[in-house]
């Protein structure tokens, strides 16, 4: 195989008739039951911790009974109390409302939690394709190489070659073997990182390098973002546990109902009871809860306000990486596929010619394999910066 037709191979991004798509990967990723229990888990426990804010106090139910031996006979004085605590500042629905709003930014962050596996997920799978282009290209010159030390010893034996020729490209030959074992251990790698995150059975991948162009409006659903979304909610969140903790300052009131029964020599008497009491904020009025409330939301609003900021020149970044790194892709392609463009081809003729020594055989090969390893190198850079697209603005 040509190395020049091997970097348009590299290039030219192709589909596979068959093999795991990188939506197949995300899918399979996504659903496993690990990640499907982790993430489960996760909402569940944040609705569970959500519900436990404004709860209502629960009910005080008191039995009291005091007995004396008096000179005229027995007395027996037995109360049972009935007691509910209310706040009828209406903080409790406040607090409430306030729990409803941070569980949505929980929820936010759980799914900023899946943006980040499916963005791995992404990553593990290119960094695979990556690998496995590599490999073919490194193979691609080590079976050529083992082609022109065949036809140079062959050269030698009949006279026609020099010793030195043919010594020098069987060194070359043992430093290309070694990294072809070694390209093919880091694909090997890949792949063991790729399925055990994905957790299905090794497959062959389906897809190329090289991403779709984008266009500058993946900047506008930066306001979906999770994180984003997150501290939003965790900021209305704090200015309603704010006004809660201001509404905490009013009195609450508690009723009670109960029964009164009183047995004291000849007197048997029963009757009804009821009381009203009243909280007196003298000690704990919620000025420190409120302090504390107030300045969290003012705090989060000043993250959110940065993080708008950041995530804006992310997404420029990224869109300006991938479009000079395609670009770059193009032209070497360009250069690549035009006639007579390749050297391997030249250089082998103008040594057979006389006309260059072995080392500028050698030279001419190793450009080759040095621009198809670029190629690869541009395409997986360009990759990274389209994933960086998705992760911040979301799936399309």
């Amino acid at each position: 195989m040509r190395i020049a037709l091997l970097a348009v191979f590299l290039a030219a991004t192709p589909s596979f008739a068959a093999g795991l798509s990188e939506e197949e990967a995300v899918r399979h990723g996504l659903a496993q039951p690990r990640v499907t229990t982790l993430i489960e888990s996760r909402r569940a426990a944040a609705a569970g911790l959500a519900a436990t804010a404004g709860r209502w106090d629960n009910p005080e139910l008191e039995f009291s009974e005091e007995s004396l031996d008096l000179p005229g006979g027995d007395s027996s004085d037995q109360f049972l109390w009935l007691r509910q605590r209310f706040n009828v500042a209406g903080a409790r629905g406040l607090e409430r409302r306030a729990a409803r709003m941070n569980l949505d930014g929980q929820y936010a962050r759980i799914e900023l939690q899946q943006r980040d596996l499916v963005r791995d997920i992404r990553s593990l799978f290119y960094d695979v394709i990556a690998a496995r282009q590599r490999l073919e290209a490194q193979r691609g010159w080590h079976q050529r190489l083992e082609e022109l030390v065949a036809a140079v010893a062959a050269r030698r034996r009949a006279g026609d070659a020099a010793r030195y020729d043919e010594i020098r490209l069987r060194q070359e030959l043992s430093l290309v073997s070694a990294r072809t074992r070694e390209a093919r251990a880091v694909h090997e790698s890949a792949r063991d990182k790729l399925f055990a995150l994905i957790h299905i059975d090794p497959a062959e991948l389906a897809g190329g390098l090289m991403p779709p162009a984008v266009s500058t409006s993946a900047a506008e659903s930066l306001e979906r973002h999770p994180l984003l979304l997150a501290l939003q909610a965790e900021a209305s969140s704090a200015d309603t546990r704010a006004r809660a903790a201001k509404r905490d300052a009013w009195p609450d009131l508690t009723l009670g109902v109960g029964r009164h029964e009183l047995k004291e020599g000849g007197v048997d008497a029963d009757g009804g009871l009821i009381s009203i009491g009243i909280e007196v904020p003298l000690f704990d009025r919620s000025q420190g809860e409120f302090q504390a409330a107030d300045n969290e939301a003012r705090a989060l609003r000043a993250e959110a306000s940065l993080l708008r900021s950041r995530l804006q020149s992310e997404v420029r970044e990224a869109l300006r990486l991938l479009e000079v790194r395609r670009a770059a892709v193009e032209e070497l392609e360009r250069q690549k596929s035009g006639p007579d463009s390749s050297l391997p081809p030249i250089a082998e003729s103008a040594y057979a010619a006389g006309e260059i020594d072995v080392m500028a055989l050698i030279d001419a090969h190793r450009t080759e394999l040095a621009v198809a390893s670029e190629v690869v190198s541009l395409a997986r850079a360009a990759r990274a910066a389209y994933i960086q697209l998705q992760y911040l603005s979301g799936e399309p």
